[in-house]
């Protein structure tokens, strides 16, 4: 059966690691670490058509690790925007830090919905 695959966090320069409210993370500041991956259900009516494809979100991690804010960047279809939202929802991180001290971090994640 075909899932939805995931890449985790994207590192793209200082935009992927930016702290909530904008602020850079500064030198020796290290971004959130994914911890428990969920995957979303690829629906089978999506699947017969051949929809396959990227939807790429930004998530806000809580200084305890949760996603507390998923929004969506790059679409590919309402059903699979929201099951990409939904699953990202349910992750955890090791919440980004700063001078040793857990922040609160938005990353860009990508979840590949890819036909078997």
């Amino acid at each position: 059966p075909s899932v939805a695959r995931q890449r985790g966090p994207q590192p793209r320069g200082a935009a992927s690691r930016k702290l909530a409210g904008s602020a850079p993370l500064p030198p020796g500041g290290s971004a959130p670490v994914l911890l428990s991956r969920v995957r979303p259900v690829y629906p089978a009516p999506l699947r017969e058509l051949g929809l396959e494809g990227p939807v790429v979100l930004r998530l806000s991690i809580s200084r305890g690790g949760a996603v507390v804010a998923a929004r969506v960047l790059r679409r590919l279809h309402p059903q699979l925007d929201r099951l990409a939202v939904a699953a990202a929802q349910r992750m955890r991180f090791r919440p980004a830090r700063r001078a040793g001290v857990a922040v609160a971090a938005d990353l860009s994640y990508t979840f590949r919905f890819v036909l078997d």
